[in-house]
């Protein structure tokens, strides 16, 4: 049914666009910001805002694909790369992938109910 079809594109292009859109905010409640973070000369974006916005569209596609094993890839990733950062910061990153974990989880589980509504 194209109503349906419409509904369910809908749920994604409104969850994708909160997932992304209010996870800054979330951290930026939550997480004490460092002023000791500088990004690197030229950059058009600060590389950590980028970093939590692809985890974000990550963590979304594996929970509504029903993989949620691949969050571990993510989180893995993520460690391997930081981990100099984190010696010096380590409670300031953790809690900031922790919150923007929670907060993509929380929101891939409220589009796949949401999805529920509209399938057979």
């Amino acid at each position: 049914m194209i109503c349906t079809d419409v509904m369910e594109v809908a749920i994604y292009v409104l969850g994708f666009a909160l997932t992304l859109g209010l996870s800054g905010i979330w951290i930026n409640l939550l997480v004490i910001r460092p002023s000791t973070v500088p990004s690197p000369p030229g950059a058009r974006l600060d590389p950590s805002v980028v970093i939590g916005k692809c985890e974000n569209v990550l963590i979304l596609v594996f929970v509504l694909a029903g993989q949620i094993a691949g969050i571990a890839v993510v989180l893995a990733a993520k460690a391997l790369v930081r981990r100099e950062a984190q010696d010096e910061k380590a409670n300031y990153y953790l809690s900031g992938t922790f919150v923007n974990l929670v907060w993509s989880v929380l929101m891939g589980y409220a589009m796949l109910k949401a999805l529920e509504c509209f399938r057979p």
